[in-house]
C-alpha cells in the first residue's frame, strides 16, 4: 500500500441561504392601474432580464398571499388572484419561521394593502431578516377598510332580555363616524354610531 498511487478528490459545495420572495395575490392586486392590473405589473418585473439574472445567482424560494400564505414556482406564475383578505405580517413570519434555512434576506411584493391580523410594521422588525419591499399601485390612494377583529357575547342569553356584545374594530384612511348595523336576516337588531380611529372598542346591546 505505501508505494501504489494514491488518489484525492475533494469537493467543494456550496450552499446560498435563500432569498425569499413573498408576492401579494390579494383581490386588491386585481385593481387595474395604468392600463393593466398591479399583478400584471408583478408579472412583467419578474420575468424581466434582471430578476431572471437574480434567481441565476441566488436561491430563489418564491411564495404567494393573501390571508393565507403558501410556496410556489415563479415559473406558473398567473395573474390570478385569491383569497379574501392581505395578512402581510403573518405570511413573511410563515415564511421565514417555517424554512428551515438560514434566510438572506426577504423581497416583498404588494400594494401594501394589509388589512387582517397584526401591524406588519412592528411584526416584522421583530423578524430580525432584512426586507426589501417592491411598491406596487398608487402611493396617494390607499384603500379605506373596516375589519370586524373580535366579537365578545355571553355564553349564556335568555328570551326577551337584551345581550350586550364587546365589538373590536380596525380601521384603515377611515378617521370618524360609521353606523355599525347588527342584523338577523333583514330585520335590523341594533345600529350605534361610532367614531373610528385605527383600533376601537364599541359595545352594542340586543334587545
Amino acid at each position: 500500500l505505501l508505494t501504489e498511487p494514491v488518489i484525492e478528490i475533494q469537493r467543494k459545495h456550496t450552499v446560498r441561504p435563500p432569498l425569499l420572495v413573498l408576492i401579494d395575490r390579494s383581490p386588491s392586486m386585481s385593481v387595474d392601474e395604468q392600463g393593466g392590473s398591479r399583478i400584471d405589473q408583478v408579472l412583467q418585473w419578474i420575468f424581466k432580464e434582471a430578476f431572471a439574472n437574480l434567481r441565476q445567482t441566488m436561491r430563489v424560494v418564491s411564495f404567494d398571499f393573501s390571508d393565507q400564505v403558501q410556496e410556489i414556482s415563479l415559473d406558473t406564475l398567473t395573474a390570478a388572484t385569491h383569497g379574501h383578505a392581505t395578512d402581510i405580517a403573518k405570511s413573511v413570519e410563515h415564511a421565514i419561521i417555517h424554512h428551515t434555512d438560514d434566510v438572506s434576506a426577504v423581497v416583498l411584493i404588494s400594494d401594501g394593502a394589509h388589512n387582517f391580523s397584526t401591524d406588519p410594521v412592528r411584526a416584522i422588525s421583530e423578524i430580525g431578516v432584512p426586507i426589501h419591499t417592491f411598491a406596487i399601485g398608487s402611493e396617494t390612494e390607499f384603500p379605506q377598510d373596516l375589519q370586524i377583529v373580535a366579537v365578545e357575547s355571553p355564553a349564556v342569553a335568555y328570551v326577551g332580555q337584551p345581550v350586550r356584545a364587546r365589538v373590536a374594530l380596525h380601521s384603515w384612511g377611515l378617521n370618524g363616524k360609521v353606523l355599525v348595523r347588527v342584523s338577523a336576516g333583514e330585520a335590523v337588531v341594533s345600529e350605534i354610531e361610532v367614531v373610528v380611529t385605527g383600533l376601537s372598542l364599541i359595545h352594542i346591546s340586543e334587545p
